[in-house]
This record gives structure tokens, sequence and C-alpha cells, in this order.
């Protein structure tokens, strides 16, 4: 008896295992997080059908309703998952990443343990070889009706390895997609006419607290836009090198000017000479960060720059208060 509750609870687990990582269509369901499994790469040699056949589910570690997020990492990561299309029509589908920010990713459509379809992209390679020109990385996927289609997905990157799967109906996302660019356009559109309104402002009145304002708004618009990926699509797309080094050098870039003119806003020079000099040190260390970016590794030059931005906006967040309390 005991023998028998014992296969049954490993069997269970085992079905559990297998099917965690599957995905039903259902009609009338515009998009749902896909359920994935994942598998970390700590040699960087395995390969798709390798990695089919010699692996047991357990190796995997499935993810329900929750976003794949890693930190930062240097190795490959594999992620398993199958869509089930139990309906009697073909399933017309795009499987979204929603993180623009990716170095590699291999895309595999597997059928009966082969490849049948291989797509390579990421922000290291050109814009135009993505499958569908978006700052997101989406690609197309054709559910037949009454199938169960399995995908292998391989991602390597230097920054943060995160890794959104959505699975959408194509004509909702398109149409969602197009919603959301018209409210980003409208943000950057304030943050430009900003940006340009207090230059010319610095222009006529030589005023040094307009021109840090107006870079400072400037960075800002960028580093929201790099972070959806718009600038690499718009700006240069077949330039992959530029867009990674902007990213090193936007973040370091809001830094400085952000410090520079709480600085001269604030009149702290002559007010609080320990905040004062608080504020220069921020400043000079996220100009070496700019030019440090030039010389060292993406991963590194990435991690320092977001770890002076913590303590130096937390700063910036508490000059205004502190020079409040001082009279001002």
């Amino acid at each position: 008896m005991q023998l028998r509750i014992g296969l049954l609870l490993t069997l269970v687990f085992l079905s559990y295992q297998l099917s965690a990582a599957q995905n039903i269509v259902q009609p009338g369901i515009s998009q749902q997080l896909l359920k994935i499994s994942y598998l970390e790469d700590t040699s960087g040699t395995l390969e798709p059908i390798t990695l089919l056949d010699s692996t047991t589910p357990e190796q995997w570690t499935s993810i329900g309703d929750e976003i794949a997020n890693f930190g930062y990492t240097n190795s490959p990561f594999w992620f398993h998952f199958e869509i089930v299309n139990p309906t009697d029509v073909d399933a017309d589908k795009l499987i979204e990443i929603s993180y623009p920010l990716l170095d590699s990713i291999d895309f595999y459509r597997i059928s009966a343990n082969k490849i049948i379809h291989h797509t390579h992209t990421g922000d290291q390679s050109p814009f135009a070889e993505r499958p569908l020109e978006h700052p997101y990385f989406l690609f197309p996927a054709q559910i037949p009706a009454h199938s169960t289609v399995t995908f292998l997905v391989k991602v390597q990157t230097e920054g943060t390895l995160q890794v959104p799967f959505r699975l959408w109906d194509r004509q909702d996302f398109l149409i969602k997609i197009g919603q959301e660019d018209q409210i980003h356009a409208v943000f950057y559109g304030i943050l430009t006419v900003l940006a340009l309104f207090n230059f010319f402002v610095y222009l006529a009145l030589r005023e040094k607290t307009y021109l840090y304002y107006s870079l400072a708004t400037f960075g800002y618009a960028f580093f929201f836009a790099t972070m959806r990926g718009k600038p690499f699509q718009v700006l240069f797309p077949d330039f992959p090198a530029i867009h990674n080094q902007s990213l090193l050098i936007i973040i370091p870039f809001t830094t400085l000017f952000s410090a520079l003119f709480a600085r001269s806003f604030l009149a702290v020079q002559k007010q609080n000479v320990a905040l004062d000099n608080c504020l220069k040190t921020i400043a000079v260390l996220a100009f070496s960060c700019i030019i440090a970016s030039f010389f060292v590794s993406y991963a590194y030059s990435v991690r320092v720059s977001v770890l002076l931005a913590i303590p130096s906006y937390l700063t910036l967040l508490a000059a205004g208060p502190i020079m409040w309390s001082k009279g001002s």
C-alpha cells in the first residue's frame, strides 16, 4: 500500500514538472503570462537537442505566474515551454519578451525532438534582424488546431537577466502597443520641450542652473527611452554597439547633471559645506563612470553606475528638505 502511494506521488510530481510549463490557448484571452521552466547552463556548452535528450524533468525549475529574473549572471539560461491549442481553429499568436536590453536570444521551435525553426536576435545584433521590428523581442507563433508546440529559448546577457515571457493574440498586441507608444510619445515630448525650453533660457540668461536642468531632463528622457529600446530602433538600428554604450553613458550622465543642478539651484555651497562636498563628490564619480565606460567591460560598468545612482538619488532626495530646514 505504501509502495503504491509512493509511486502515485512520484507520478503526480513528474506530471506536474512536465505540465507546469504547458500553456493552453484560450479564446477571448488577449494575453497571458507564460508558464515556463528554466535551466542554468553553468558550463555554457549545452545545445538544444542535446538538452532535450539528456535532461530529466527534475533538472528543470518551473516558474508559474512570475517573471523570470536572475539579476546579474554570466551564465546562459535555457527556457522551455509548451503551448497547447485544444480549439478547432489555428491560433495566430505572438510570444513577447518585454525587456529590450538582452544581449543574445536564441529562439527554437521544436517538433519531434527536431529544430524546425531557429531565430537569433538580441540587442547586440542589428535591429533589422528581428522577426518583427519592435523594441521588444517578438516571435510569431502559429499554433495549429488540436496541437502542442514546444519552444526552447536561450538567453545570455551582461546586464540584468530578466525574461518576461507573454503570449499575445497578434491583433490585440498591435492595438495595445499602439496605444502604449502614443502615451510614451507624449511623455518624451513633454521632457524634450522642457529640456529645449530651459536650454534656450540658458542661452538668453547665461545662468548655468538652466543648462544643468536642461541636460538632466534630457538625460531622464533618453534613459527612459533607452530602457524601452526606442533610440536603438529610431537613431542607430545598424549600430548595436552604440546602443549598448549609450546606456552605460546615460545613467551617470543623468546623475552628474542632476547633482550639478541641485548644487546650483539650492546654492548649497553658501549654506551647507558638507552637502556641497557630497554633491561635488557625486558629480566627480559620475563623470568618472562616463569615462570608465569606454574602457571597462559592460557588465562591470553598468553595475558601478547603478551602484552609484542609488545613494546619489537618495542624497538628492534629501538635499531639498535639508536646505529648507536651513531656511532656504
